[in-house]
């Protein structure tokens, strides 16, 4: 009898076995389609940041050239306003300065008598500033005497406003209604 009651659980324990190793079977065959699952869903991930990467550029691009065409269109309007002012002997144009061994643009330079230094800029970092800051003071060396300077920016940090400010550069940015 005894051997029989042991028999019966060893069966009993053998089918739950059994139905154990089932299921681990089963697990392990989901578990195997979730990794596959997974690793497609990673290659689409990079797929898809290198999109984003590269809609990334697309956009600096195109900002970057609409920066090129604003400043273009500034001072085409700056020269034909200066003009009808003011006379023809007015001039406006981009001027190419070098400091501490680097070359760079001022965006419009108006002059005769007086020049003004205009820069533009769709956004004013404090980096972007000290940069403007450092052009803006070696023009006033080369021409050897106090410029009025502008910048006009659609998003100045507080920063860059106050930096600017301090070296005697006039910061125009749009005043939004609330």
């Amino acid at each position: 009898k005894r051997l029989e009651e042991h028999s019966k659980r060893l069966e009993e324990h053998s089918r739950a076995i059994e139905s154990l190793v089932k299921e681990v079977y089963e697990l392990k065959i989901t578990v195997g389609g979730l990794v596959k699952e997974f690793n497609d869903m990673k290659i689409e991930f990079y797929k898809l940041a290198d999109e984003v990467m590269k809609l990334k550029v697309t956009v600096g691009n195109i900002g970057a050239r609409w920066g090129i065409m604003t400043e273009d269109m500034f001072r085409k309007a700056y020269t034909e306003i200066m003009k009808v002012l003011f006379g023809p002997e007015y001039k406006v144009e981009k001027r190419r300065i070098k400091y501490d061994g680097k070359e760079s643009d001022l965006d419009i330079v108006i002059f005769n008598e007086k020049e003004v230094i205009i820069e533009i800029s769709s956004s004013l970092s404090k980096k972007k500033a000290e940069r403007i800051i450092e052009k803006v003071k070696a023009f006033r060396e080369q021409v050897q005497r106090e410029v009025t300077a502008y910048v006009i920016s659609a998003n100045a940090s507080a920063e860059a406003v106050v930096l600017l400010s301090n070296e005697k550069i006039n910061v125009l940015t749009p005043e939004f209604e609330e």
